[in-house]
This record gives structure tokens, C-alpha cells and sequence, in this order.
């Protein structure tokens, strides 16, 4: 029996929907957000998350979940990759005047 999830998926609008098709469809949209926007419309459809991890090609559940709150919250954007893991580019006097 699955848990109860803490924090569900809010209902999707048509254009958000529609949007969402579209780009689990693509061909030339990055493999990770067409991958995203299979777990959301999984997730959308009623699925468990574990169930929608395993179905996108996810290993759990929990990755799922964090992409539910994050699309929860910020919508289409958080389809999108984040930066991640590297220091910002900080250039020097002489590459500015440059």
C-alpha cells in the first residue's frame, strides 16, 4: 500500500498540460526534461511516485517528489536544469576591459 504523499501534485492547467505533451514528445528537447515531463504527467495521471520513478527511468521515489515540490512551486520552470557543482565564472579587471 503506498504512503500518503506529503506534498501532492497540484492540479495542471490546460496550458501547462498541453505544454507538458508536447515536450515528453520532443525530439530535439534535452532527454532530461522530456524525462521530467513524463514524471509530471505520470504523477498527474494518479501514479504513485514510485511507480512514476519507475516507469520514467528513475531509481526512486524521492527524486520523484522533489520534482513534484519544485513544480509546485515554480511551474514549467522547474523542468529546467539548474546550475550546479561549479563557482560562478568571476573575471578580473583586465578580462572585463577586455
Amino acid at each position: 500500500m503506498a504512503r500518503v504523499q506529503k506534498n501532492p501534485l497540484r492540479l495542471l492547467t490546460e496550458e501547462e498540460r498541453t505544454m507538458l505533451e508536447r515536450l515528453s514528445r520532443s525530439h530535439h528537447t534535452a532527454a532530461i526534461i522530456v524525462g521530467r515531463a513524463k514524471t509530471i504527467l505520470a504523477v498527474s495521471t494518479g501514479v504513485p511516485y514510485t511507480e512514476a520513478a519507475r516507469l520514467c527511468g528513475r531509481r526512486s521515489g524521492e527524486g520523484v517528489a522533489r520534482l513534484v515540490s519544485r513544480f509546485n512551486q515554480h511551474g514549467l520552470t522547474a523542468l529546467q536544469t539548474r546550475p550546479g557543482g561549479r563557482p560562478p565564472v568571476v573575471y578580473g579587471s583586465a578580462e572585463r576591459n577586455r
